[in-house]
C-alpha cells in the first residue's frame, strides 16, 4: 500500500491524499495526521469504506498551516484486522494568512485578519472545587485540566468582498476552526476550534474599503466529532458506490449527511 500527500489546488488550505495499491480484502481506510507531537484522524478518512477499489482519494480539509505534517494510512478488513500501514512523505501547507472555516463545510473557508490586540490576553481556566475539611487546617482541592483558552477575538476581512463570506461561516459554524501560522506566536493550538455565543460587527473606515470588523467572545473546544464525508460528491459517485437504497443507507447514516456529503 502506498500513501501520497500534496497541498491541494483548492482556494483554501488543504491536502490531497491518495491511498494506492490497497491490499485485497480492504474494507475501510483510516488516515491520521501527525504534527508537533499531535496525532488525530482525518475527518473524511475515518474508517472510510473503499467500495472494493484498489485506490482511493481523500482530502484533509483541516491541516495546520506552515509546518511539517506526516500522514499515515491503515487498511482494515471487514473483520477488523489490520492489513497494511503506509506513511507519506512530510508535507507543508504554506500560508501566510489566518483562515476561518466550517469543519463540516470546508469550502466556505476564508482568510481573515485577527487584530493582534484582541489576542494579547488569553484566559486559561482550571475547573475545580476546593472543599473545607472539619478539624483540618488545609482544605482539599479537586482540580481538572487547564483549558486551552477563553478570549475576545476581533477579526477583519482582508477585502470588503470577503466580509460577507466570513460572516456566513460564523452564522452556520459553531464551533468554527481558526488556523493561524505558527510564526504569529499566539498562545493557541495550530488548529483552534472555537465556540462563540454571538458576535458584534462594525464597519471600518471608508479609506479601508468598508471592510468589516467582527468581535466575538470565544472558547477553545474539542473539534466536532461528526464523521461526515466532506468533499462535494456527484451523482456519478452515488451511482458507482451504491446502486440500491440499502447501499445508500450503509454509506450515509442520515439524509442530512447525504446532503452534506
Amino acid at each position: 500500500m502506498i500513501l501520497s500527500a500534496a497541498q491541494s489546488a483548492t482556494d483554501y488550505p488543504s491536502v490531497d491524499l491518495l491511498v494506492d495499491a490497497l491490499p485485497a480484502g480492504t474494507a475501510t481506510v483510516t488516515i491520521y495526521r501527525s504534527y508537533q507531537g499531535t496525532r488525530s484522524v482525518i475527518r473524511q478518512a475515518n474508517a472510510a469504506p473503499t467500495m472494493g477499489a484498489s485506490s482511493r482519494p481523500y482530502i484533509d480539509a483541516e491541516p495546520p498551516l506552515s509546518q511539517a505534517i506526516t500522514y499515515s494510512a491503515y487498511a482494515t478488513s471487514a473483520a477488523g484486522a489490520q492489513l497494511d500501514v503506509a506513511q507519506a512523505a512530510p508535507v507543508t501547507v504554506v500560508s501566510d494568512q489566518a483562515w476561518i472555516s466550517d469543519p463540516l463545510a470546508p469550502g466556505r473557508a476564508t482568510p481573515v485578519i485577527p487584530i493582534n490586540e484582541s489576542m494579547e490576553e488569553i484566559e486559561h481556566v482550571t475547573p475545580g472545587t476546593i472543599s473545607d475539611v472539619i478539624d483540618s487546617a488545609l482544605p482539599i482541592a479537586s482540580m481538572g485540566t487547564t483549558q486551552t483558552g477563553n478570549f475576545q477575538l476581533v477579526l477583519m476581512a482582508p477585502t470588503a468582498m470577503i466580509s460577507g463570506k466570513y460572516r456566513l461561516v460564523l452564522q452556520y459554524a459553531n464551533p468554527f476552526l481558526l488556523r493561524i501560522p505558527p510564526s504569529w506566536n499566539y498562545d493557541l493550538p495550530s488548529l483552534a476550534y472555537l465556540a462563540h455565543t454571538g458576535y458584534v460587527t462594525k464597519k471600518a473606515s471608508a479609506v479601508l474599503g468598508e471592510r468589516d470588523y467582527l468581535s466575538l467572545s470565544v472558547t477553545a473546544v474539542q473539534p466536532p466529532p461528526s464523521p461526515v464525508v466532506l468533499p462535494a460528491r456527484t451523482y456519478g459517485d452515488v451511482r458507482d458506490e451504491a446502486t440500491t437504497y440499502g447501499g445508500l443507507a450503509s454509506l450515509w447514516p442520515s439524509y442530512l449527511d447525504l446532503l452534506r456529503g
